[in-house]
């Protein structure tokens, strides 16, 4: 390798050749996973527990990139309010590590 290409960091390049600089990170992946719930799949003001196994395979949960998708359905008849976040849906979230530790407790 020729020693021309580590640069000495005080000392501003007159020009760099990138394809010929040595990588300086590693390769990240995204990769998409999907997850159902384990109970039931209708949910009501006295039956509003859902619970969501994650497998426990996946090494890193990217909290910024993680979204919940439902379908909400309204069978009062009535009309329903909703604000513009999940706040009007949800009002308790836990996020429980598989031996029972609680890792988040979101209220």
């Amino acid at each position: 390798m020729d020693p021309n290409l580590f640069i000495d960091s005080r000392v501003a390049p007159a020009s760099i050749k990138y394809s010929q600089m040595v990588p300086l990170s590693f390769k990240a992946k995204q990769k998409s996973v999907l997850y159902t719930t384990s109970n039931q799949s209708t949910y009501t003001q006295q039956n509003n527990l859902i619970r969501i196994p994650m497998a426990s395979s996946v090494a890193f949960q990217d909290g910024p990139n993680t979204f919940l998708k439902f379908l909400y359905t309204n069978n009062s008849g009535a009309p329903q309010r909703f604000s513009n976040s999940a706040h009007s849906l949800i009002k308790h979230m836990r996020v429980i590590s598989s031996q029972g530790v609680d890792l988040e407790n979101i209220r």
